[in-house]
């Protein structure tokens, strides 16, 4: 018992703050693609908002076709 010395796990202090920092990007990178997935999904273009009248169609839509049906930008 008194003739073994204790076994010493030797690490690389710089491979472990790469691992570190590895996984911090990764968790980084999920929580960013998950806000953007939500911000995505619950956008007005992903919901296909109403007109104010009610129309069934998006409010972009509506815009459109108003604009086609004028001959002049300012009136």
């Amino acid at each position: 018992m008194c003739g073994s010395a204790p076994k010493v796990v030797q690490t690389d202090p710089q491979a472990e703050a790469d691992a570190a920092a590895d996984a911090a990007a990764k968790a980084a990178n999920a929580d960013a693609a998950s806000r953007k997935k939500r911000k995505k999904g619950s956008s007005l273009l992903a919901s296909g908002a109403e007109g104010a009248a009610g129309s069934g169609s998006s409010l972009l839509a509506g815009g459109a076709q108003a604009a086609q049906q004028k001959s002049t930008l300012g009136a």
